[in-house]
């Protein structure tokens, strides 16, 4: 095996191609998600499933935008976490429902905090 010297570093993107990549990559998620929500539909799918299915597109996204240097979106990434854990919590039937309780909490803390404007400010 030869010795390959490390590839150079790439130059770094143009504000225009910035944007263009991070619509296509809204575009392609969005395209995941109603691919995804159809086969539910047409396959009846528990609603487990398609929860699971929801977090690894959301969670997908940030992924790939994480690695592209692109930025993420907290409530995406909290969001998929929540659909995640909701499908794999229905899917292995715990004696309590926890999920439920979650995501009232999730809900009525987003509320509090654009209620009392207690977010952090974008820089």
């Amino acid at each position: 095996m030869r010795f390959q010297p490390p590839a150079p570093p790439a130059p770094p993107r143009s504000a225009a191609d910035t944007a263009r990549l991070d619509r296509q990559l809204d575009m392609a998620a969005w395209g995941l998600f109603f691919v995804w929500i159809g086969l539910f539909f047409l396959n009846h799918f528990p609603w487990s499933w398609c929860m699971v299915g929801i977090g690894v597109i959301f969670l997908g996204e940030a992924a790939i935008r994480s690695a592209r240097d692109l930025p993420v979106s907290g409530v995406s990434v909290a969001f998929g976490i929540l659909f995640m854990g909701g499908g794999l919590w229905e899917l292995t039937r715990p004696p309590w429902p926890l999920v439920p309780t979650l995501f009232v909490l999730f809900g009525l803390a987003m509320v509090w905090r654009a209620a009392t404007g207690s977010f952090r400010q974008r820089r």
